[in-house]
Parts: C-alpha cells; structure tokens; sequence
C-alpha cells in the first residue's frame, strides 16, 4: 500500500448568497428560532427580534482525493489425464 500526502493549501469557496441576502433571510425568519411551543406561549413580535451580530466564519475542512488499483496475478498450470479416445 501506498500513501501520498499532497500539498497543504488554503481553499475558499464562494459564498452563494451576499451578506446582504443572508440578512435578509435572517431577518426573514427570526420568529422561527423560538420554536413553535415559544411562539403560542409568548407571542413574540419580529420586531422585537434584533440581529445584534454579523459574523463570517471560516472553518477548517479535509478536502481527500483517493484512488486505487489494484493488480492481481496469479499463474497456476493445472495437468489433467484424459484417457485416449477409442476409435470403432
């Protein structure tokens, strides 16, 4: 068996949202958080829901490329009698 490591690197993916969309729909759905049971029980208003922070993260990763192959050889001669064949 035979392991390579590559090269370490730094990779960033693109975002598929802006920051301005991912408030929007943060501002959008701030009343689900609650949960439904907080909803009924204390009625919370989303206007008295306010997005204090905005933060972006990055988080480490394992990006793995793998390949394998595999070779098998085997050579084995195998002798088997056959009794000649009679001729009429």
């Amino acid at each position: 068996m035979e392991i390579n490591l590559g090269n370490e690197r730094i990779m960033v993916l693109h975002a598929r949202y802006s920051a301005d969309q991912i408030r929007g729909k943060a501002m959008a759905r701030r009343n689900e958080i609650f949960g439904l049971i907080a909803k009924l029980i204390q009625r919370v208003q989303p206007e008295d829901i306010k997005i204090t922070t905005f933060q972006k993260r990055f988080e480490p990763f394992w990006f793995v490329v793998a390949s394998s192959r595999y070779v098998y050889d085997r050579r084995h001669k195998y002798r088997i009698e056959v009794a000649p064949k009679y001729m009429r």
